[in-house]
């Protein structure tokens, strides 16, 4: 029996792509990003205007050739706008890969030997055998990482999951904005964010007692909201030393010291 993807590459080959009218999304953004949240909304919608939908296989066969196509039309303009980027800002470039679970379709396959074609790059598809959903991949670092010891937070609750990730290069020059949600307090410019860090510190430097906690705070959120995150560890630290019977400062820190490891 199959399921997931390779169910629905089986399915649409016995569909009419044109029978159901799915748009493509994200066309009126001129960027790389991927989003397939609305396209997942109007298979819902078409197939609600569908009387007994899901009884009629060939109902089925059609919707999935019409999601096919329009899921692979939305991956190839958004390759073909990475690759026209590479050709004008890095030509040394002139390999894609796909890989997971997605390159064990075949009208992938062919869309993708199409358009490497046309802009004359090279196409790296593992053997469908290997072409296995990321989720095993993820799982396998996880056991890696395990054995090593290495890249695990021991307080997660400080941790916050980002269903949107900017493809912005810039972003990665920033410390992890999941640990900038721990500490919340007013936006500020760099201005105020520095000063926020130089008054904290000036009350530590003259060993001024019982220095408020919002103090401390705001100068965490401010160095990381400046991305330097082991100035926001050091003054974690300095927190500990002033409350050491707060419990959120032993774990921010904790988790602070795990994220900037071998960085």
């Amino acid at each position: 029996m199959l399921g997931g993807g390779k169910a629905l590459e089986a399915l649409a080959l016995t569909g009419d792509a044109n029978a159901i009218p799915l748009n493509v999304p994200m066309m009126q953004y001129k960027n790389c990003s991927f989003s397939f949240s609305g396209l997942k909304t109007q298979v819902v919608n078409e197939a609600a205007k569908i009387p007994n939908f899901f009884e009629s296989k060939s109902n089925l066969a059609n919707m999935a050739a019409a999601f096919q196509r329009s899921v692979v039309r939305h991956i190839m303009d958004r390759l073909e706008r990475a690759i026209l980027w590479c050709k004008e800002h890095q030509p040394d470039i002139g390999t894609l890969v796909i890989s997971g679970g997605v390159a064990a379709n075949q009208y992938i396959r062919k869309e993708l030997a199409v358009l490497t074609k046309v802009y004359n790059y090279n196409l790296v598809c593992p053997p469908v055998h290997l072409c296995t959903d990321n989720g095993v991949m993820i799982a396998w670092a996880g056991v890696e990482n395990y054995i090593v010891g290495k890249g695990f937070v021991e307080h997660p609750e400080f941790l916050k999951s980002i269903p949107k990730w900017s493809l912005d290069p810039s972003v990665t020059n920033h410390f992890p904005s999941e640990l900038k949600s721990s500490v919340k307090f007013e936006q500020q410019s760099p201005t105020e964010l520095k000063l926020a860090i130089q008054k904290c510190r000036e009350a530590i430097d003259s060993k001024q007692k019982n220095i408020k906690t919002k103090i401390f705070k705001r100068a965490i959120q401010a160095a990381l909201e400046l991305g330097r995150s082991h100035d926001a560890v050091t003054l974690c630290e300095a927190a500990i030393l002033h409350n050491p019977r707060n419990e959120y400062f032993t774990k921010l820190c904790a988790t602070l010291k795990d994220c900037t490891r071998d960085k």
